[in-house]
């Protein structure tokens, strides 16, 4: 499967809500980094996508970026019920390790998507995670 492929597959994953094809995609030691959130571990990855799962709607793909192990996506996240209806656009870098997503980092503009979000679906850093 190609890295856009498992792009595909991860954020049409999230938008459906499917934990289990998630965590097929992604190692054990799955890191993520961004404005709002910081993961380290496949566990705590999984805990903290679950808000995520709430609110997302979709996507629509501008573009992507292929370098060896790294694919590099620009894309507007659909947000919807139970968060106020939006889009925030995201630049996400990923790195990939024997067909799965060992890491990613996220680029957007937090204080964009925590107005759209109710308290309880914000995302959160994980204690445990590497600052």
């Amino acid at each position: 499967m190609s890295k856009t492929e498992i792009f595909r597959k991860y954020w049409d994953a999230v938008a459906t809500s499917d934990q289990e094809a998630i965590q097929a995609l992604v190692t054990d030691d799955m890191s993520i980094v961004g404005p709002l959130t910081r993961n380290d571990g496949k566990q705590q990855f999984l805990e903290g996508v679950k808000p995520v799962m709430k609110f997302s709607h979709g996507y629509t793909l501008h573009r992507q970026f292929e370098h060896g192990e790294e694919l590099v996506s620009i894309y507007e996240i659909h947000v919807g019920p139970p968060a106020t209806p939006g889009d925030v656009l995201v630049a996400e870098w990923m790195r990939f390790r024997d067909g799965k997503v060992a890491s990613t980092r996220m680029i957007f503009n937090g204080a964009d998507l925590a107005k759209l979000l109710p308290e309880g679906l914000r995302p959160t850093r994980s204690p445990d995670a590497a600052p």
